[in-house]
């Protein structure tokens, strides 16, 4: 006799099937559910909160973990600090820091007044200073560039002299750029200097916006809109107006550069000067300058005198280029810029003088010490040259490579340092220490037991 399957009582594939059934029901409700609450006005702005503060916690963990953004977005003879961000506006820091501000700023009058327009409204303000970012820093190209050639020149000096004595040169970073002849290729570079935190930033920045914008067609969302125009025309034009002039008359004389209208050129120049005083301090600018002025018949203003300085030291005529230099120096005797680059010119002297001669090269060194004390490749040369002048007593060395691990914060070339200071302390038969030296270079970069076979030489020869 055949059985039935009441109706009270399914089977269990029917059980198994209806279960299934309800489970995938249940949870493509709750994926919508979500879906809807992130793509509604408040969940896109909360969803861009968690991406800027992303992007900020990103330009922190970057530091140390990214070699690009570890070595040029920040000086290579100091560490990120908090202070960076509040001091100099060029930092990503600084930007990031004003987007955790914003947000927060959201979120607290999120809790206290539960309106819904407070966070669209820091949205839209946290957008245009995160816009205003790659805009100032394009119109700045060549301030902010400058501070990367400038790093970059530091490292090619430190790495040729290290060849020079034979020091761990296999760790010290490169220098490489997108390029900087183009607002475009300029803008690649930030970008590539910054790093992935600002991706997330201006997201974050740009979901915060939309969940703004959504809001119109009410009051407050139509007071949103009119008060984030507002912002922009008056943040963009304050932040990069007078940079945007001073761009477009360096470019405007870069044009009658390179068609040979130098008097054209130079009035360029002098106008980009007075939008953007800080071009004064600029290398590729005041070399542009200083051209000019030369193809102008003139020789004697101090541009002049640093783009003559700078073809003389080329041609290693050094005692030439001293001479233009100290003269500029006299006629401006306050300029930062041309005690800075006197003293690397005494730097770069020292260095010739050291292939000849060890001891003739530390008077120029000491020269360039007294004209600017932060030139970061003053301790390098230094160290090495006492290294190889002094026996036993190796505390001048270790002085040395002690101020310059002080200062400096990258991992490549700390562990290039601490290696030095292994063959220092081991020449001074001081074998503990130069074990922990050794051991320390190894530790800063894991590579480096790869590359620098001179610590582990050490190691294996205490």
């Amino acid at each position: 006799m055949a059985t039935s399957t009441s109706p009270d009582h399914p089977s269990r594939p029917s059980r198994l099937a209806s279960w299934t059934t309800h489970l995938t029901l249940s949870a493509l409700d709750h994926t919508i559910a979500i879906l809807g609450l992130l793509l509604s006005p408040p969940g896109l702005v909360w969803t861009g909160g968690l991406l800027v503060l992303a992007g900020a916690a990103f330009s922190w963990l970057q530091t140390p973990l990214q070699g690009v953004i570890r070595g040029y977005a920040y000086p290579i003879g100091s560490t990120p600090a908090l202070s960076d961000g509040l001091t100099n506006p060029v930092r990503p820091l600084s930007f990031a820091l004003l987007c955790v501000l914003a947000v927060a700023l959201a979120a607290v009058g999120r809790v206290w007044t539960r309106a819904e327009w407070l966070p669209r409204y820091a949205g839209g303000t946290l957008l245009i200073v995160v816009l205003a970012l790659p805009m100032h820093l394009i119109a700045n190209a060549h301030a902010f560039v400058q501070l990367l050639v400038d790093q970059g020149a530091e490292r090619e000096a430190i790495r040729t002299f290290a060849l020079l004595v034979g020091g761990y040169s296999a760790t010290i970073p490169e220098l490489s750029l997108q390029g900087t002849s183009s607002p475009l290729e300029t803008g690649a570079t930030v970008f590539q200097v910054i790093g992935y935190g600002w991706w997330f930033t201006c997201w974050g920045a740009a979901l915060m916006l939309l969940g703004g914008v959504a809001g119109m067609g009410t009051r407050r969302g139509n007071l949103f809109v009119a008060s984030w125009l507002g912002i922009a025309l008056a943040v963009l034009s304050g932040v990069t107006g007078r940079a945007t002039l001073a761009e477009y008359y360096r470019l405007r004389g870069e044009g009658a550069y390179a068609k040979g209208q130098y008097g054209e050129a130079l009035a360029s120049f002098r106008a980009a000067l007075d939008w953007l005083p800080a071009l004064r301090d600029n290398v590729f600018f005041q070399y542009r300058v200083g051209a000019t002025l030369y193809w102008l018949g003139d020789n004697t203003s101090p541009a002049a005198r640093m783009f003559l300085a700078d073809n003389l030291s080329k041609q290693k005529e050094y005692d030439k280029a001293e001479l233009q230099l100290k003269l500029a120096l006299a006629a401006e005797p306050e300029s930062k810029f041309t005690r800075t680059k006197l003293a690397s010119l005494y730097a770069d002297w020292g260095v010739s003088n050291f292939k000849k001669e060890h001891v003739g090269a530390l008077p120029r060194w000491e020269g360039a010490r007294d004209l600017d004390p932060n030139l970061l490749r003053l301790p390098y040369f230094f160290g090495a040259a006492y290294f190889l002048l002094d026996d036993r007593d190796q505390s001048r060395t270790i002085a040395e490579y002690g101020r310059l691990l002080a200062r400096i914060g990258e991992r490549g070339v700390r562990a290039d340092v601490h290696g030095l200071l292994g063959n220092a302390y081991f020449k001074a038969h001081r074998d503990a220490e130069a074990r922990e030296a050794y051991r320390a270079s190894m530790a800063e970069i894991p590579l480096v037991k790869q590359l620098n076979l001179q610590a582990q030489k050490g190691l294996i020869g205490l």
